[in-house]
């Protein structure tokens, strides 16, 4: 189980995990609860213990970030092209991505002067726009990737004989 003392490091683990991959922080929520749900004699200082060293690898990150773009930004601030390359026009079921609309607005960006933070938040809004007018699409994009994806990943595991099947498949594929 975790320990006092590992509560710590592993708190400091997920601030860095969430600097790499924002989504993250849900797992430290859902971990942290977990925490305070299984240790009743110390439920909140345990939680405490994991998640206070994570905040503070964020927001050294996070006031670093305040600094060169003087706006904050929680973690990362390319989610609205990531989310603008898997959800626009240019986009298609099991194919690379295609950054053709990003390229198109890139000198208008630099002409304009726009900071990265302000290009992020113009594809966040033109990604959401098309997910909005396009709900059907955006939906059959985004289930059909991740779904050959896992079915991919699977098949592999299963052809390099990955001994996983004595403790159960960890996942329902659907």
């Amino acid at each position: 189980g975790l320990s006092d003392r590992s509560l710590p490091v592993t708190g400091l683990i997920f601030g860095c995990l969430i600097l790499t991959v924002p989504s993250f922080v849900f797992q430290l929520v859902v971990l942290a609860a977990w925490v305070a749900w299984v240790r009743p004699a110390a439920r909140w200082r345990g939680a405490v213990a994991l998640v206070v060293p994570a905040l503070l690898v964020v927001s050294v990150w996070s006031a670093r970030t305040y600094a060169v773009f003087h706006e904050f930004v929680f973690v990362s601030n390319n989610g609205g092209i990531n989310l603008f390359i898997g959800n626009s026009a240019h986009s298609s079921p099991n194919a690379a991505p295609d950054v053709q609309g990003v390229y198109e607005s890139y000198p208008i960006f630099k002409a304009a002067g726009l900071s990265e933070v302000e290009q992020d938040r113009y594809y966040r809004r033109r990604a959401l726009e098309f997910i909005l007018e396009n709900k059907a699409r955006a939906v059959k994009l985004n289930e059909t990737r991740g779904r050959e994806m896992i079915l991919s990943a699977y098949a592999e595991a299963i052809r390099l004989r990955y001994r996983f099947f004595s403790y159960g498949d960890a996942m329902l594929i659907l």
